[in-house]
């Protein structure tokens, strides 16, 4: 059952006076009332529902009211919501072609020539007529640490009585800048009249009984070589050189066989 609420409004002017009324329906949407202005109907107003096709009387006319009211203002802003969490990485695409080879770069110019240095080195024999190289040996600069560079060999020689006694010697140099060198050299002695099988003659490790390397430079070098506390040469006549470093390894009369390792560094 629909219900109205009834606001009522007069001004009494005497005779005809006037009176209006409005009906509010519960629900929602536009209303409509007629109003009479005799005075004598005032007890027949009535109230009419325009949405059931009901109609005013020729001395009627419609009220017509919205009771929307006005917007109130509009209130504060929530505050933010928290962020979601990070969704799942997603599937990587597939690699993209390959693009086309760049053109060749220009060519540069040739490089000057590789010009080698070398470390040579010489073991010298005197035979009672000065000394001379019975054995000469090289190698190339510039191998990669801790390699180095090294050269060396075997020779035979004999020392006759009349010759004894022989001396055997060292030398070393670089054919550029400087350099140093550590030599090795070992003796094995045959003897000259008998005959039978070789002994331990001598040996000779290092610059000197420190086992230091010898400085050269580019021209043939004299090098000292360190034989240790004695002189081992079964015959040997030489007299036992200072702090064991000798300038040469005199050997008495016999066949003898040298072997000679230099190890170089340059400067």
């Amino acid at each position: 059952m629909k219900r109205y609420l009834f606001i009522a409004a007069a001004v009494a002017v005497g005779v005809g006076a006037s009176v209006a009324y409005a009906a509010v329906p519960d629900g929602n949407g536009v209303i409509h009332a007629c109003y009479r202005t005799s005075s004598g109907d005032i007890g027949r107003l009535r109230i009419i529902d325009k949405a059931k096709g009901q109609a005013c009387k020729s001395y009627e006319s419609d009220l017509t009211w919205n009771h929307t009211g006005p917007s109130g203002p509009s209130g504060p802003s929530g505050p933010q919501g928290l962020s979601g969490p990070s969704g799942p990485q997603g599937v990587s695409g597939p690699s993209g072609p390959s693009g086309p080879s760049g053109p060749q770069g220009v060519k540069g110019d040739k490089g000057d020539p590789w010009t080698p240095a070398y470390g040579l080195a010489y073991v010298l024999v005197d035979r009672g007529s000065g000394p001379s190289a019975w054995a000469e040996y090289s190698t190339t600069l510039g191998s990669p640490s801790p390699a180095g560079d090294n050269t060396g060999g075997t020779f035979r020689f004999t020392c006759r009585p009349a010759q004894a006694p022989c001396k055997v010697s060292l030398q070393a140099q670089v054919t550029t800048g400087s350099g140093l060198v550590y030599p090795r050299i070992l003796l094995y002695q045959q003897d000259y009249n008998n005959g039978g099988p070789e002994v331990y003659c001598e040996y000779g490790d290092g610059a000197d009984n420190s086992g230091s390397y010898a400085p050269i430079g580019t021209s043939p070098t004299p090098i000292t070589v360190g034989i240790g506390g004695s002189l081992d040469c079964p015959g040997h006549t030489q007299v036992y050189p200072p702090n064991g470093t000798a300038t040469s390894i005199d050997v008495p009369a016999g066949y003898y066989d040298v072997q000679t390792t230099f190890f170089f560094k340059q400067n």
